[in-house]
């Protein structure tokens, strides 16, 4: 969706799950460099952090 660079930090920000403010203010920063909407990509990564979220709650429902 996004240039290799901006979807490479996209990834490393989703990893642990936890959006930092630092790392939202780098996304935004990064996304700027990058000629995106920094809002729209920040709608984006929570979107994907909470789709990650949900995944992760199914699982552990299965588990159970």
């Amino acid at each position: 969706m996004y240039s290799k660079e901006l979807e490479e930090l996209i990834d490393s920000v989703l990893a642990d799950g936890v959006i930092t403010d630092q790392e939202r203010a780098v996304l935004r920063k990064r996304a700027l460099a990058c000629g995106e909407d920094p809002d729209e990509v920040m709608i984006v990564v929570d979107g994907r952090l909470a789709k990650m979220k949900k995944s992760a709650d199914r699982k552990s429902t299965r588990l159970n």
